[in-house]
């Protein structure tokens, strides 16, 4: 698998009542992780493999959501 940082924008929500408009805007992140699957759609990130082949804390972002894929190279 290939080691890849996602830099993707994501909603952003506030509950409660609000005096005025506090100017709400889109939260840009970064995700760092192993490429699991990638299709017309949509990229999955994990970041535990176990040694049976399980997968834990996955991520599936749209390519809507994405602004620059790095493909990251480790150094042993």
């Amino acid at each position: 698998m290939r080691l890849v940082m996602v830099e993707w924008v994501d909603s952003c929500s506030q509950d409660g009542w609000l005096e005025k408009n506090s100017g709400l805007t889109p939260s840009s992140c970064v995700t760092v992780g192993m490429l699991l699957l990638e299709d017309a759609g949509s990229i999955t990130v994990v970041l535990n493999k176990s040694s049976t082949g399980s997968y834990s804390e996955r991520i599936a972002i749209p390519k809507s959501c994405i602004k620059r894929v790095r493909y990251l190279e480790v150094r042993r």
